[in-house]
């Protein structure tokens, strides 16, 4: 049987005006962040197997133009909805659920039937005749699976040099733990994996040591192999420029992002840093997590 803590901290610094000379006992925790940017959009972010987060701005003008071209009394009568829309590799549209909403609320969690899926949301009004009136769409984004992936990564199987830059890169270099004793932890849980695995493949033995070779498969008859990793998950403005543990990564063209990382034993932090597209703010969130496993 395996235990498994993990525990998240979470430390975000506002943003700060480069070139500005600040005391050493100043706390710069930037301009409060606005309600509104004046634009009329939804984004749609993955939380976890099952679950989405979407949030949304609709400006004034979109309001009188919806009123204008569909009623006065349009957000009365029509019944404010978000519409999941599960699509194929081909993104072709599976299918769709309407979820009652509240649009003043702004941001809502979104329950999918199943892990894996890719999705986009569609937030807007539906009618009592059942017509749907758009208001805006999300991007695309496809959930993780629930369970240890049957894919196996051809850049995990490397060797122990460029295992040490990838656990650097993903801050595990900047722990009290070093890079080469993770790096030993790895082989040697890849390493009683790969026993677990032979012993599930003996097929035959000699007749001399038949009775030793039932007992051992008697003993390893049972056996429990348990894993995770970590999704890492963002939004910024469009312009910015993000890195992750100082390694620069590609937004999505409506600022979102997403990473898979390994979750070896121990601490593990990762510093996310946004600079804006004019070079002036700059924001950081840190993020520590520990992971424990216990094998009994």
């Amino acid at each position: 049987m395996s235990d498994q803590t993990l525990t998240l901290n979470n430390i975000t610094s506002g943003g700060r005006s480069q070139g500005a000379e600040e005391p050493s006992n100043f706390m710069d925790h930037g301009a409060p962040l606005p309600q509104h940017y004046g634009e009329t959009r939804t984004v749609l972010l993955p939380r976890d197997p099952h679950w989405m987060y979407i949030y949304w701005e609709i400006t004034e003008k979109t309001y009188v133009d919806l009123k204008s071209k569909h009623g006065e009394n349009i957000f009365i009568t029509a019944q404010s909805v978000v519409r999941m829309v599960e699509v194929n590799p081909s993104l072709q549209p599976l299918r769709s659920l309407d979820v009652p909403v509240s649009l003043d609320a702004k941001n809502w969690y979104l329950h999918a039937d199943k892990e894996g899926g890719s999705w986009y949301a569609e937030l807007g009004l539906k009618t009592p005749d059942g017509r749907f009136i758009l208001i805006a769409k999300s991007n695309l984004i496809t959930l993780p699976n629930a369970r240890v992936s049957d894919i196996i990564d051809e850049k995990w199987v490397t060797i122990k040099e460029e295992l040490e830059k990838v656990l650097e890169a993903s801050g595990g270099g900047k722990v009290g733990m070093g890079s080469l004793e993770l790096a030993r932890m790895l082989a040697q849980r890849w390493e009683t994996l790969a026993q677990i695995s032979s012993w599930r493949g003996i097929s035959s033995i000699s007749s001399m040591n038949m009775t030793m070779g039932e007992e051992k498969r008697k003993e390893r008859s049972f056996w429990l192999v348990a894993d995770c990793e970590l999704v890492l998950y963002g939004a910024t403005e469009k312009t910015a420029t993000v890195t992750v543990a100082e390694k620069p990564i590609e937004l999505y063209p409506d600022g979102t992002f997403s990473l898979r990382l390994a979750l070896p034993d121990g601490n593990l932090e990762i510093p996310i840093e946004a600079v804006s597209g004019d070079q002036k703010d700059t924001r950081t969130i840190h993020i520590s997590v520990t992971r424990k496993t216990e094998n009994k």
